[in-house]
């Protein structure tokens, strides 16, 4: 029961911060910031803590855990070499709004936190990576339609890391987030089945 009140807690946490996140964007007039993942995940898996859905939780885990390690890692990079190796976090040291920089450090607690409020959860079944490849494909395009290549958002347009793909990046794009979310869906299935 603790550990149910503990899942509840966080997911109105995601819930609330999502909402900041969104509210923030609009306050600084930054509308190509609605369309980021990690933004739309914090509402999603907010909601599927509240519903008790393990499934839509892990949709989102799917998505998000393997960019957000990265981002992790590279912004402690940055705080311990005084340079950051990936380059995708210089912006939080040069962002003014302490809200910016609250909501930004989602980045850091998202999975740790979800990971273990998903532990209180009962699976039903173990294909979320479905519901994660029909948003991944919905947000692709409509970031594409909907933003520019300037923001880069979902890094739709180019890599956001320092690598240059030889093929059509989208069709890169789609590769590689793919893959990481069946990577991610077999890591908590493998893990969560055993519970």
């Amino acid at each position: 029961m603790k550990k149910e009140l503990i899942a509840r807690i966080i997911g109105i946490f995601f819930f609330v911060l999502g909402l900041i996140a969104i509210a923030n964007a609009i306050y600084y007039e930054r509308p190509h910031l609605l369309f980021w993942f990690c933004y739309l995940g914090l509402l999603i898996m907010g909601i599927g803590f509240l519903r008790k859905d393990a499934a839509l939780v892990t949709s989102q885990l799917n998505i998000l855990t393997i960019p957000l390690l990265v981002w992790t890692f590279d912004f402690i990079s940055a705080i311990l070499l005084k340079d950051s190796i990936l380059g995708i976090t210089d912006y939080f040291f040069t962002e003014v709004s302490w809200v910016v920089r609250f909501v930004t450090l989602q980045h850091v607690f998202t999975i740790p936190l979800a990971f273990y409020a998903l532990s209180s959860l009962k699976f039903k079944r173990y294909d979320a990576w479905k519901l994660s490849f029909f948003q991944l494909t919905l947000v692709f395009f409509i970031t594409r339609a909907f933003t520019f290549s300037e923001t880069n958002t979902n890094c739709v347009y180019y890599s956001c890391l320092p690598l240059q793909f030889p093929s059509y990046y989208p069709v890169a794009w789609f590769v590689i987030t793919f893959l990481s979310v069946m990577i991610v869906n077999l890591f908590i299935k493998n893990v969560f089945s055993r519970k």
